[in-house]
């Protein structure tokens, strides 16, 4: 999976942004790739992980947890729901929503896709390794830039 550098990519003085930018742009790649094998993107498998992950959610915690919009999550739900790894009923505390949950074989799929996840991740934290940095340093610092700036994007 790994290539060979890209003369063209080094850019040693690249902004931040950039870079943030690009190395998301590759992570989805490397994740597209491995989930297309269990034909599912990107965007179907973080809704499936993250209710594997925090259970029952509405539609609204979902669009919090994966950063999608609400046209786009009810779009990608109605898919979930049609091959049947989601379900939907009223939520009992606000009867305006629903609450998504996964089915059996809904919790089967969001399981491999966070074994896909964590093989991917794992690619990158060795790739980090050999570099010399701390990758749960990087993920630490990463999990807190995201913490404090997710309220921009939703």
């Amino acid at each position: 999976m790994l290539m060979p550098a890209n003369p063209l990519m080094a850019q040693a003085d690249a902004p931040s942004a950039i870079l943030f930018i690009r190395s998301g742009r590759i992570a989805t790649a490397m994740l597209e790739g491995e989930l297309s094998k269990l034909g599912l993107t990107v965007p179907y498998a973080s809704i499936l992980t993250a209710l594997l992950e925090h259970g029952s959610k509405s539609a609204t915690d979902l669009c919090i947890l994966t950063m999608r919009e609400r046209a786009n999550m009810s779009v990608l739900l109605g898919k979930l729901k049609k091959i049947e790894y989601v379900s939907e009923k009223p939520n009992p505390l606000d009867a305006r929503s629903q609450v998504i949950s996964l089915t059996a074989e809904g919790k089967k799929m969001a399981m491999k896709c966070r074994e896909v996840t964590e093989e991917v991740s794992s690619l990158i934290d060795n790739f980090l390794k050999t570099h010399e940095e701390d990758p749960e340093k990087f993920r630490a610092l990463m999990h807190e830039f995201l913490g404090k700036f997710h309220s921009l994007y939703v």
